[in-house]
């Protein structure tokens, strides 16, 4: 993010009037997603034993196992560009940060079937 804000800076001050499309990824987006699969897969064992308690039965082996087929990695836009011409022409330092940091979602979602018993 440091590095960026000195681009955009340098950007801005060379002549650039908009720049569209920015966006940040995570490193490492495997590591996240294996985690938020297995966080996914402890929340259906959750689910299925309170669901299953409701019953008068308590959860068994899985039977069947599925994940969801999507890249699971979502990059809100909350970030920006944001400039205001006349403070950069004058050569006045611009009032507030040109990005606004947000959220990288790394989801996972999984279908699993437990025996009963």
């Amino acid at each position: 993010m440091s590095k960026y804000e000195n681009l955009i800076t340098k950007l801005l001050e060379s002549g650039v009037n908009r720049v569209d499309s920015v966006e940040f990824l995570v490193a490492e987006p495997r590591k996240y997603k294996d985690d938020a699969r297995a966080k996914a897969i402890k929340a259906a064992r959750e689910k299925a034993t309170a669901m299953a308690a409701e019953l008068g039965q308590t959860i068994g082996k899985p039977w069947d196992i599925s994940e969801d087929t999507f890249n699971g990695v979502f990059a809100q836009t909350n970030s920006f560009v944001q400039a205001s011409s006349s403070s950069y022409d004058r050569g006045l330092p611009a009032a507030e940060s040109t990005v606004a940091p947000g959220q990288v979602s790394i989801r996972a979602s999984v279908r699993v079937s437990f025996q009963l018993e």
